[in-house]
């Protein structure tokens, strides 16, 4: 029979995670009405200081969403994760983003966000999610 201590270190490593992602107006309202599903998020070094927690993320994770100053608006649960390049998005990894009107249009302003030069080989997640608050 294992000892209490053992025990309670078993129940902490079964926890799932939670994350905090940040996101910037007008999405919170997009996710809010549950127009906005799927977020990207660079994957590889950027040279400012994340807000968001999505390194290691995956399926299951509780999400604490907010807005750029920090307050909660909603909480969700990951459903799916994809490591890829913006080159490889898929339908389905289009489904549930918001839409821009051009390639060079999307990578302006995830240059805007990272502050680094977004091409086609640029490493991103991509992030299911479904609202549960």
């Amino acid at each position: 029979m294992p000892s209490r201590g053992i025990f309670h270190c078993e129940i902490k490593e079964n926890k799932m995670k939670e994350r905090i992602i940040t996101f910037s107006e007008p999405l919170p309202n997009l996710i809010l009405k549950r127009k906005k599903t799927t977020t990207w998020r660079i994957d590889e070094p950027v040279p400012i200081k994340r807000t968001s927690d999505t390194e290691g993320i995956k399926k299951g994770d509780k999400l604490s969403l907010r807005d750029k100053s920090q307050k909660e608006f909603a909480r969700a649960i990951t459903i799916n994760v994809n490591h890829t390049k913006f080159s490889e998005l898929t339908n389905d990894d289009l489904r549930g983003h918001e839409k821009f009107k051009s390639k060079k249009g999307m990578y302006d302003k995830y240059e805007e966000y990272y502050k680094i030069k977004i091409n086609d080989n640029t490493k991103i997640v991509v992030i299911k999610f479904k609202l549960i608050k």
